[in-house]
């Protein structure tokens, strides 16, 4: 059981003030006070309650962190990114993973509420979120990264340009000389999902190619439905690339075509997303779209910090990281 100051000042026969005057050093007692109190804090092992400290102080230095999983490298980098920062000012984390529960994630923003954070990151897997929640009408500063909600505009964000990462792995495949061009994208009720597919349209539209919607594979950014995708794509033919958006779908579709006893790239081309491959164990390299995670990561925690000190400031803030194209071996040039 914790030993708190009330039962070491109920042991002592003192009153719970001048056990907490002595324990902080802070105010005047004897010597002999202090040392009956301090032989006593040793004795029951008694650990400061820093929370109490600081919440009368009006602050927690707190920061709670909601992702959807954590067993996602990106959400592991952007956290690394986050933590750097928060910690270089004093915050500690106090991470949250939902598995994209979205009843798990409005019971840890409660939580959140209930541990009085000074401020909340959020990667939500809520798409609509009404506006009479806690989030936005309660009294916390935060921050949506990753995904947001489909609905308005009245939050701050650091997201990557998913439109334009969508739109850089069709115009990439199509420099290259392909023109069927297979996708297998992400949910299209998420904003991630959704910006990444009307940038790939928007990038085949500028190059003057037409749609074909039985190329376009729509999943849940898991290695399963990757691989089923991609199954259904090699069944139909009829395609020389494929852009894969999300990095568990491309690692799903890889056993696809292994299975298939095809080739990457000599039978079937595929740039990916979040592929970073640091070690390069994947063989051949798959090309990719990068998003800066650790950027992300920085930036959410700076943004939130300026809130969190500056409350009066009612602006939103929407950022949007530029991705970027690391190019390795998993794309034919058929030009």
């Amino acid at each position: 059981m914790r030993v708190g100051i009330t039962t070491i000042a109920k042991m002592l026969n003192l009153s719970p003030s001048t056990v907490s005057r002595v324990i902080n050093g802070k105010g005047n007692f004897s010597e002999e006070t202090r040392k009956k109190v301090m032989d006593a804090v040793k004795e029951m092992n008694y650990i400061p309650n820093s929370i109490a400290r600081k919440l009368q102080q009006k602050e927690t230095k707190l920061i709670g962190v909601i992702i959807p999983d954590i067993t996602e490298t990106f959400f592991a980098s952007v956290i690394k990114g986050i933590e750097e920062v928060l910690s270089e000012k004093g915050y500690n984390i106090f991470l949250c993973n939902t598995n994209e529960n979205a009843d798990k994630e409005r019971k840890y923003v409660d939580l959140l509420y209930e541990n009085r954070v000074d401020g909340i990151i959020v990667a939500t897997v809520r798409n609509n979120i009404a506006s009479d929640d806690i989030l936005f009408n309660g009294n916390i500063p935060f921050i949506f990264i990753d995904n947001t909600p489909n609905e308005g505009n009245q939050f701050n964000s650091v997201t990557t340009d998913n439109f334009l990462a969508g739109k850089m792995a069709a115009d990439y495949l199509i420099s290259k000389g392909h023109t069927k061009i297979a996708a297998i994208m992400g949910k299209q009720d998420e904003t991630t999902g959704r910006k990444r597919f009307e940038g790939f349209l928007k990038g085949l539209e500028e190059n003057s190619i037409s749609k074909d919607e039985s190329l376009y594979k729509f999943c849940d950014f898991k290695e399963a439905s990757g691989c089923r995708a991609m199954e259904e794509l090699i069944e139909q033919k009829g395609f020389t690339a494929v852009f894969i958006a999300s990095s568990k779908m491309v690692y799903g579709a890889l056993w696809a075509v292994k299975k298939a006893g095809l080739v990457v790239p000599d039978d079937i081309s595929i740039i990916g997303f979040d592929i970073i491959d640091k070690y390069q164990v994947i063989s051949p390299g798959i090309t990719s779209v990068i998003q800066l995670e650790d950027e992300i990561g920085k930036s959410s925690a700076k943004l939130l910090i300026e809130k969190i000190k500056n409350k009066e400031d009612k602006l939103y803030h929407q950022l949007y990281m530029e991705p970027k194209i690391i190019e390795r071996e998993s794309v034919k040039n058929i030009m």
